[in-house]
């Protein structure tokens, strides 16, 4: 069940063994986990309400909109697509889509019309725009790529080894032809 992963311009491309009928590819994405537990719930014991109980903070990889990828041929590099989603009603158009599509959401216009970085708290500013405390002009989300068994009730299995990769966004700076300079996003894929 091992998973190789080519990085071709913005295409990702994906080749793996045989695998079982009960085994999926997953998309993941790293996601921080707070130094503190929320209590007050509705399935909370009320000697916990409204206690907020410190704990070891930590970043893990979870399961990205219940994506799952599909399988290519074993042996052969192929495209994933999405072929499903944890919320069919909410995130129906991402199937069928590639990985640059699906990781779009990742890179989202916040609060102020900045540019975020799910994940990360500095915002993003065009080239064209001084660069001031809190803001930056490129940033990445960690995300990931595993074989895994996917639960009936929903969630999956600890699974395989994790394929790290990083989406980027990045500037590209263009002239147009009276000289006039400007600057436009370019998202990307790398390895870890």
């Amino acid at each position: 069940m091992h998973l190789d992963v080519k990085i071709v311009g913005t295409k990702v491309y994906l080749r793996h063994g045989s695998l079982g009928a009960d085994c999926d590819i997953v998309l993941l994405r790293k996601k921080k986990r707070s130094a503190y537990r929320r209590t007050g719930g509705a399935q909370s014991y009320t000697k916990n309400k409204g206690k907020r109980q410190k704990r070891q903070p930590k970043s893990q990889y979870v399961h990205f909109k219940g994506v799952r990828l599909s399988k290519g041929t074993p042996g052969k590099w192929y495209v994933p697509k999405c072929i499903g989603v944890a919320d069919p009603k909410a995130d129906s158009n991402l199937i069928g889509k590639e990985l640059p599509t699906l990781c779009a959401s990742l890179f989202y216009v916040g609060h102020g019309g900045f540019y975020r970085m799910q994940g990360s708290r500095k915002k993003i500013v065009l080239k064209s725009t001084t660069n001031s405390k809190g803001t930056c002009h490129k940033a990445y989300a960690p995300i990931g790529v595993q074989i895994a068994r996917l639960k009936p009730t929903g969630g999956k299995d600890s699974g395989g080894e994790i394929v790290r990769m990083k989406y980027r966004v990045s500037q590209r700076r263009t002239k147009s032809a009276s000289g006039v300079v400007s600057y436009g996003w370019l998202r990307s894929f790398s390895l870890e």
